[in-house]
């Protein structure tokens, strides 16, 4: 018996067989020829020859009907046929050395690519050792004397894919940049001045891999990677919200709390540790984008009660400087306030230990004050008379601004609008049910909408935001409403998909892998960052281009255009109000930031449109996708007419820009604008001019220049 069981070895199509059956059993007739790649018409009666044969000695049981499958004895031949397999390649043939991951090289050894399937993509037992035993044969019949792992990962993924395990096949796939691409990427930033741009750059490529891969449902990253939906912080989607607006008082209490090596600071006992210890929260980037303090002057106040107009001056200069020194590009975020606001007057002021401060209304002449000596420093601009863009600064104008405040205040702010156009204003001075409203420089805004006004716009932020492509809708839709609509609902509910995933992944990164101390740090029984009362925002971009595209002309009247708009808006945000409803999250609805984006959307529908031919008249084809409500320039009087409409759909965030020419750049000019605006019903403004600096004379200029090659662009 145990002659004819060898006899039957000799034949390597029997031993073929025994190896295919030892990786998946039981398997038909057809299968197991397939496998073999044999032909039905020509090798039938030749394989059911070896068939009988290894039936006939007891190592196979079964037949066509129910498939066959290996015996007791076939499964121990096997098993010293892979043993065998294994002693003759390594004592006859050489050894399989293999490169690994860990930087050594070791000899090949199949059973770590079972284990790696098991570890990394859960792949059940039995089916991880049929896989790695036929990546085994292949690599061996390839007779390749020298691995890397990548190289084995790919043989595992292909058999994977030919075996249509896709999702399997995603949790093993490799992340990272072809060598290629980081050679152009290196070149591409040569003339940058902080090579660590390199390093985040293609970490960055790695964290949105894996993100498409292995954290999004397939179809949201398959919109995502078309261009119909997109995710601005792809790269740090999984790891930290978008932005926060700080609590200061927290920090004037405690100080910086223990976060790790050489991370914590004693609570602040003068003016000028105060600031450093807001610069050092700065530069702590548990954020994607943004972080903010809310009610700069009012919380700082009590700090300068006793001491000199200049020493302060002094330091807020200093601190704008560092400030502005930020190679990394974080955004960096400063509310002022004109008065204590009502809701904080009774409230009790943090000082150092020991110390009592009343409440904060006892502080309303410092709180001018010290908003006047900021407008001072703004002013004077930062050194070689440019202006201080970082932080960006946020002016609240709320109804009894314009009839309370010293006009010697509202004044200084003009002048800075006139002399640098940057101060972002907030205005709440027609919406009494709003006690406050603050905002970044991404436009994320929080407002008392959802609990009480602390804990809805302080220690809270925007977990992220997801865009919808309104240019591909439109083109998609052939320019009909009815489809455009229908297709628009369709994409929200694919973004809302994807901010539930977010919540679930900042959950477990800031409850169970406490992978943000900053954020989640104990404070008065609860974390910090106040994650349950987060927004998550749904934003759009080419709003004013899909609209020409559904009235079907481009010279359409703007009345017409904003009524379109509106519309548009209305059923983004019924649907956001919804989604609010029925997920309990504080979903609502935002203007997205311009960004470098927006071309690459276009571009992408430019290709499809290559491909699909996409039925649109040419003079719409693909224009600049704006991020503005609105694409032509229009007169300050019709902006305001017509963000009054849009903008209180727009609670998550939104941002009108008045483009001022050389001529109107005047005080009374601006301050007249000012006004108009505070009295109307949009919540965020600001003012945008032609501002140049000359490096040569070192002199900002707005109608004249020294020499044009020497220009650098500075508008905001």
């Amino acid at each position: 018996m145990i002659f004819e069981v060898l006899k039957n070895l000799s034949n390597q199509d029997r031993i073929k067989i025994l190896k295919i059956l030892s990786q998946k059993s039981p398997r038909t007739f057809t299968e197991i020829m397939n496998q073999l790649k044999m032909d039905p018409g020509s090798d039938a009666g030749r394989f059911g020859y070896h068939l009988r044969n290894l039936k006939e000695t007891g190592l196979i049981s079964g037949g066509k009907d129910d498939g066959y499958d290996l015996t007791k004895v076939g499964e121990k031949i096997v098993e010293f046929i892979w043993d065998l397999g294994d002693l003759v390649r390594t004592e006859m043939s050489g050894t399989i050395y293999v490169r690994t991951s860990e930087y050594s090289i070791e000899s090949f050894d199949r059973k770590k690519i079972s284990e790696s399937l098991v570890k990394e993509a859960n792949v059940p037992n039995d089916l991880a050792e049929e896989i790695a035993k036929e990546a085994e044969e292949r690599l061996v019949q390839s007779k390749i004397r020298y691995l890397s792992a990548p190289l084995i990962r790919e043989f595992v993924n292909f058999i994977l894919l030919e075996k249509g395990l896709e999702n399997y096949r995603h949790a093993l796939t490799r992340l990272g940049l072809p060598p290629f691409d980081v050679k152009s990427l290196i070149k591409s930033q040569s003339s940058s001045s902080n090579p660590s741009i390199i390093q985040r750059i293609a970490g960055d490529a790695i964290l949105e891999q894996y993100l498409i891969l292995n954290v999004l449902d397939h179809q949201i990253g398959d919109l995502y990677l078309s261009g119909e939906i997109f995710i601005p912080n792809a790269n740090l989607f999984i790891l930290r919200p978008n932005s926060i607006q700080h609590d200061l008082r927290v920090f004037l209490d405690i100080g910086l709390p223990n976060l790790g090596p050489s991370i914590s600071l004693s609570p602040p006992k003068n003016f000028r540790s105060v600031l450093s210890i807001i610069s050092k929260i700065f530069d702590i980037s548990n954020c994607s984008r943004e972080q903010s303090f809310d009610h700069f002057n009012v919380f700082l106040a009590p700090y300068i009660k006793n001491l000199e107009d200049e020493e302060i001056k002094s330091e807020l200069r200093l601190f704008f400087e560092c400030l502005g020194y930020d190679f990394e590009g974080f955004g960096k975020n400063i509310n002022f306030e004109f008065s204590v606001p009502s809701y904080l007057e009774s409230a009790p002021v943090t000082l150092p230990r020991g110390k009592i401060g009343g409440t904060y209304a006892d502080y309303q002449d410092e709180t001018e004050r010290l908003l006047s000596l900021v407008l001072d420093v703004l002013l004077e601009g930062a050194p070689y008379n440019q202006p201080f863009l970082s932080p960006h600064h946020f002016f609240k104008i709320r109804s009894d601004t314009l009839s309370k405040a010293p006009d010697a205040l509202l004044n200084k702010l003009v002048e800075l609008i006139a002399k640098f156009g940057t101060p972002f204003i907030i205005n709440l001075s027609k919406t009494p049910n709003i006690l406050n409203f603050n905002m970044t420089g991404s436009l994320d805004a929080l407002l008392n909408d959802f609990k009480e006004v602390e804990v809805d716009t302080m220690r809270t932020g925007n977990m992220d935001w997801i865009v919808v492509n309104l240019m591909r809708i439109a083109y998609d839709a052939d320019g009909d409403e009815d489809r455009f609509f229908e297709m628009l609902e369709g994409k929200l509910k694919i973004a809302m998909q994807a901010l539930l995933q977010k919540k679930e992944q900042m959950e477990i990164r800031l409850l169970t892998d406490k992978l943000l101390p900053l954020l989640s740090f104990p404070y008065r029984g609860e974390n910090y960052f106040r994650h349950e009362n987060a927004t998550y925002s749904i934003s759009y971009i080419g709003l004013p281009n899909a609209v020409k595209i559904l009235m079907n002309d481009s010279k359409a009247d703007s009345k017409e255009v904003i009524m379109m708009s509106q519309r548009i808006l209305q059923t983004m945000e019924s649907f956001v109000r919804q989604a609010r409803s029925t997920s309990g999250l504080r979903v609502c609805l935002k203007q997205s930031s311009s960004n470098g984006w927006n071309a690459k959307l276009a571009k992408l529908d430019r290709k499809k449109n290559t491909v699909q031919r996409i039925k649109v008249p040419k003079k719409f084809e693909f224009e600049k996708y704006s991020s503005s409500n609105y694409n032509e320039r229009l007169s300050p009087e019709k902006i305001i007419e017509y963000e009054s409409i849009l903008q209180p759909m727009l609670n998550g965030g939104s941002f009108a820009l008045f483009r001022l020419s050389q001529q109107d750049i005047t005080f009374d000019k601006v301050k007249q604008l000012l006004l108009s605006a505070s009295k109307s019903t949009i919540r965020g403004f600001g003012f945008g001019f032609p501002y140049t600096y000359c490096s040569s004379c070192q002199k900002p200029q707005v109608r004249i220049s020294c020499s044009m090659t020497e220009m650098l662009d500075l508008t905001s």
